[in-house]
């Protein structure tokens, strides 16, 4: 199944390439950059949670980012003619290492590209200092709102702070993705099934309410159905399982997995206390039910995922998150992950328990393809949320 679908992509690359690139002149501008999660299970590979905000470029090795030099040339001689000096705003009192280390990489990714760079750690350092940047790359999703000072801004925000999960649902980015991607399965000339997970949303729930337990466990029922059908049809002989997630989360919270919709009638305490709050302790009133993509990934024996990231629509490079205690059904999106370098032309150590004798060149072509399928799919719902945001 799987091994065929690469087999296509393999042949027909410059064909899906001339189509990603008519996409990507009809998507427009935004965003300057994105990442996106992708499963891969062996018999069906999709992309499953993507990012507005990266903040794992200190994951990245240095051929891939300073082979991002000309697209991000592009992207600011394209739609900010003559900027030279470009703003970061960061998020604010944090002390995490790892996320100081990505605002570095990524500062120095653009400094080296020929750019000046200012770092703005908080709001109203850049509300001070805004006529002193062209252009402010956004690294703050605003899980709490909009400060009343963006108002006092007039320098370009990049994406602009309407997109961050204050407002921002991933419901609407599958919805946009669904679209792209069935695009090029038809390409391709595949089932649509092996490139994207089913995906539901449940809005206005309370989890701890009886009555809304029951229609997410029907709404489960139903996906399950589905793909239990889909199982069948392609010979597939283990059990579905789905991810239950907050509609408008990130960093991992707020995410239960189900084998059966049963499960969530008989959530215990702990269990609905995942989806009481996230980021930001933002209540989540909106959940996304989405197929589970069991992974068949492996590197260094420890289960993986690829993570990629887009600058400008066009995939740049990524990295391997990976967990030591993970199952193939977990969440890797968790407390005690690791990374490893996405570089298939290096990594020994990468092994796939499903895909024997796949090309590995044309795997992270199609891993590639898909980010910017993602990416093209979230300026297609930053073009929304403007819109809804205008009226």
């Amino acid at each position: 199944m799987l091994q065929e679908l690469i087999l296509r992509f393999g042949k027909q690359r410059t064909e899906v390439n001339k189509w990603l690139f008519d996409k990507k002149q009809i998507a427009g501008m935004h965003p300057f950059y994105a990442s996106c999660d992708i499963r891969n299970s062996g018999y069906k590979i999709g992309v499953v949670d993507t990012n507005l905000f990266p903040a794992g470029f200190n994951n990245i090795c240095e051929g891939f980012l300073r082979a991002a030099h000309p697209i991000i040339n592009n992207y600011f001689s394209t739609y900010f003619k003559g900027a030279k000096k470009i703003g970061i705003l960061t998020e604010e009192h944090t002390r995490n290492i790892f996320y100081i280390q990505n605002v570095e990489a990524l500062s120095k990714t653009i400094s080296e590209s020929g750019y000046s760079v200012q770092i703005f750690n908080n709001l109203d350092s850049l509300v001070e200092k805004q006529n002193e940047v062209d252009c402010v790359i956004v690294n703050n999703d605003f899980s709490g709102g909009l400060p009343d000072k963006m108002n006092t801004l007039s320098v370009p925000l990049i994406p602009p702070p309407q997109a961050g999960w204050h407002t921002r649902q991933k419901n609407e980015h599958f919805f946009e993705l669904k679209k792209i991607t069935n695009e090029l399965a038809q390409l391709l000339g595949v089932d649509p099934w092996l490139l994207f997970p089913e995906t539901e949303v449940i809005d206005n729930i309370d989890i701890n309410d009886a009555k809304s337990r029951e229609l997410l466990a029907q709404k489960a029922s139903e996906i399950i159905n589905k793909i239990s059908i889909n199982y069948k049809k392609n010979g597939i002989e283990s059990k579905p399982y789905l991810y239950i997630k907050d509609d408008s989360g990130t960093y991992g919270i707020g995410i239960e997995t189900v084998e059966d919709a049963s499960e969530i009638l008989s959530f215990n305490k702990k269990r609905r206390a995942t989806f009481k709050s996230g980021k930001n302790k933002k209540p989540i009133s909106s959940l996304l039910i989405q197929e589970g993509i069991p992974s068949s990934e492996r590197v260094q024996t420890f289960v993986s995922e690829p993570v990629v990231y887009m600058i400008n629509n066009t995939a740049i490079g990524g990295f391997f998150r990976m967990h030591e205690e993970a199952t193939e059904r977990s969440s890797l999106n968790r407390p005690g992950m690791q990374f490893s370098k996405l570089c298939f032309h290096e990594t020994t150590q990468y092994k796939n328990s499903v895909l024997k004798n796949c090309n590995v060149a044309d795997l992270e072509a199609l891993y590639f393809t898909l980010g910017a399928c993602a990416s093209i799919a979230a300026a297609e719902e930053i073009k929304i949320l403007l819109q809804k945001n205008s009226q």
